[in-house]
């Protein structure tokens, strides 16, 4: 895939055409081994169903593409799976979560108007350190004085205190630095990054968050240094066992 933006590439084509993702570079802030084992072992956790299906009905509208399964042990269920076998099937409560998140944020005075702006699902190539790196950004929006990238997040708590604790553990910090270097690496100037982040459960509570400059800089530094370890063992080889006894302290917000 040359370098650049894809508009209305499809996910699957995506995933099939070489760069390193920055989902997968995270998991190297665990070991070399979780990045192997996951590069290998592609998974979805009931979370990531429901991310996946919030995602295609909150920024794409695609709740019509989503039917609940009945009792298929009832009679006049007969050749539900062969009538329904071109759609994506949910549980009612999750279905119904995510139209309530969707509603949700649109009723949100910063959101609302953004949520359904742009283009969603826009793919980006680049070359960076040497190295072929991609993106998929939930939305790209162009704004009076640039882009905007607006990334969903469902969460169970979406309070700036709780967001910013998930921020560092999940390693999103390091995605608010990755996509608007791709968007720029693509020709675009002034990329600013947001997230959308709101509650599974009701409220259905939703919040806007921009990352701090100091949040950007570790993000930026972090990602440096994922990227230069991918490249020295993919140069030298992955380390085939693991080990070393280390020492440990109680967390730093206990002292």
């Amino acid at each position: 895939m040359s370098p650049g933006l894809y508009h209305n590439l499809e996910e699957a084509t995506y995933r099939r055409e070489p760069g390193l993702s920055v989902s997968e570079a995270k998991n190297l802030l665990k070991s070399p081994k979780h990045f192997l084992w996951n590069r290998e072992h592609k998974r979805q956790n009931d979370a990531m169903k429901f991310g996946s299906m919030a995602h295609a009905i909150i920024l794409q509208e695609k709740a019509g593409e989503y039917v609940v399964q009945p009792d298929l042990r009832l009679k006049e269920n007969k050749g539900w799976k062969e009538a329904n076998s071109t759609k994506q099937w949910a549980k009612q409560e999750d279905l119904d979560a995510a139209k309530a998140m969707q509603q949700s944020l649109k009723e949100h005075e910063d959101l609302g108007d953004l949520i359904g702006a742009g283009d969603a699902e826009v793919s980006a190539f680049a070359t960076y350190l040497d190295l072929p790196i991609k993106g998929r950004f939930d939305r790209l929006i162009e704004v009076e004085d640039g882009w905007l990238i607006l990334d969903l997040k469902c969460v169970s708590d979406a309070s700036p205190e709780a967001f910013a604790k998930a921020v560092w553990n999940f390693g999103w910090h390091i995605q608010a630095r990755w996509y608007p270097l791709l968007a720029e690496l693509s020709g675009l100037t002034n990329v600013r990054f947001m997230w959308a982040a709101c509650e599974r459960e009701g409220p259905y509570y939703c919040n806007a968050f921009m990352p701090s400059a100091s949040m950007m800089a570790k993000g930026a530094e972090q990602m440096d240094g994922l990227i230069e370890t991918y490249k020295r063992y993919e140069a030298m080889g992955w380390p085939k066992r693991h080990g070393g006894i280390q020492e440990i302290d109680l967390p730093h917000w206990i002292k």
